[in-house]
């Protein structure tokens, strides 16, 4: 016990910059406790619970998001912060305030499908009735499909801070009608470059149980880059061309200019959420604001939950060059998707008998549409590692100089082959 409690003073022994650092602070609390009579056992988890709390706050931000841009991180060490607070290990209220905003917003980060949204790193896992538990009573009676905790009374969440906004609607009072609730979740942040994909300003979107708007998610991660490979200064750190795609803005419903990819070496800029708010007809409004190094992206969002979604989107080119502008959307595969002669785009599914969701762009755009495609390498997505299922990538594109901006409105409409 005391080699140990040794190694737990040098400061290699713990590292703030992961989630490594968690299991080694909490560790040192935890020896330190059980054997208080043995001589620096108190100031060892004094020093353990310093670090626990470096760590709270390096990991997940003030209003509980975890700030490595990913759902399934956020929920991994989630449940170690819930383990250790059930075990009473954590006696801090600012640490145990963190953790309780954290344990919320996991609840909000699970789809109508009962798996965790796939922004950042994330594979497409289940969370629903599989014997996970939460210190959130919202948030358990989620996992628990119902059984357990209290039903939420909210339809929107905002982590201003991290970056996340995440509407279910209506409020869902009985676990029969959750996959049915309208969901939409949108993602803007650039903390550091962990687990960060091309994503900026990205929507993932359901409605009645069918996916619409989809994220490419993790694939794998597998074999290095090369210190000296020149894709290194892309942002890629993994060699697998797949897993490469899956970091690109065509896995994800964002936007870029001049290339299919946003620059993760830039200096991050934190959350670029900057309006998210409920209005009195029922209707949500959301916007992020994205700086990259010589361009900007700005989104705006209405969203009239089972009717319409209405994406505003203006990019400004900091010079006077002409640039050509990028528009991504990436619809799930199970879609039938067909484009009109006036380039209106009609998606339909089973889940929507007799209702077709129409697409329209308000400007000239020249548009690209692929699926499952490996020359060039898109139209695909990750549910689970390894494993790649066909979608449905549509780019719209246009050259500008200063600036160019296009709205998109998906629609709901009836419909009759």
């Amino acid at each position: 016990m005391l080699r140990q409690r040794d190694a737990h003073w040098k400061d290699e022994s713990f590292n703030p910059r992961n989630n490594h650092g968690y299991y080694s602070a909490l560790s040192q609390i935890v020896l330190g406790r059980e054997f208080a009579d043995l001589p620096g056992m108190k100031s060892l988890q004094h020093q353990g619970e310093q670090r626990l709390r470096l760590m709270t706050e390096s990991q997940f931000l003030s209003d509980g998001g975890h700030s490595e841009h990913s759902p399934d991180y956020h929920r991994m060490l989630l449940e170690g912060f819930d383990a250790a607070l059930s075990a009473d290990l954590i006696d801090d209220p600012k640490v145990s305030n963190i953790i309780a905003r954290a344990a919320e917003a996991l609840g909000w980060m699970i789809q109508p499908d009962g798996c965790l949204v796939q922004f950042g790193d994330s594979a497409q896992r289940q969370m629903v009735g599989k014997g996970m538990t939460s210190s959130s009573p919202h948030t358990r009676w989620i996992l628990s499909a119902g059984e357990e905790g209290r039903a939420p009374t909210e339809s929107m969440l905002t982590l201003m801070e991290t970056g996340y906004a995440f509407v279910r609607h209506p409020v869902v009072r009985e676990f029969e009608d959750f996959g049915h609730a309208s969901y939409l979740a949108f993602t803007s942040a650039f903390h550091s470059r962990a687990h960060k994909h091309c994503d900026d300003n990205s929507l993932v979107w359901f409605e009645n149980g069918q996916q619409i708007l989809v994220d490419g998610g993790r694939y794998r991660y597998g074999e290095l880059l090369s210190q000296d490979s020149p894709l290194r200064e892309k942002g890629f750190y993994y060699s697998d061309p797949v897993r490469q795609y899956m970091e690109t803005c065509g896995a994800h419903s964002t936007m870029s200019v001049d290339s299919d990819m946003h620059d993760r070496r830039r200096a991050p800029h934190g959350s670029g959420l900057e309006h998210a708010q409920k209005i009195d007809d029922g209707t949500y409004r959301i916007s992020g604001r994205t700086p990259h190094n010589l361009w900007e992206h700005v989104r705006d969002v209405k969203f009239e939950p089972a009717h319409e979604l209405v994406v505003n989107d203006s990019v400004s080119a900091f010079d006077l060059e002409t640039h050509e502008a990028f528009l991504w959307w990436h619809f799930d595969g199970d879609l039938d998707l067909r484009q009109t002669e006036s380039q209106a785009l009609i998606l339909t599914s089973d889940r929507w008998p007799g209702r077709a969701l129409e697409v329209n762009f308000d400007v000239p755009v020249d548009i690209e549409i692929l699926r499952g495609s490996d020359t060039p390498l898109r139209g695909w997505r990750s549910r689970k590692d390894r494993v790649k299922e066909a979608t449905w990538s549509v780019c719209a594109s246009a050259s500008f100089q200063q600036k160019w901006a296009v709205t998109t409105s998906m629609t709901f409409r009836d419909f009759t082959e």
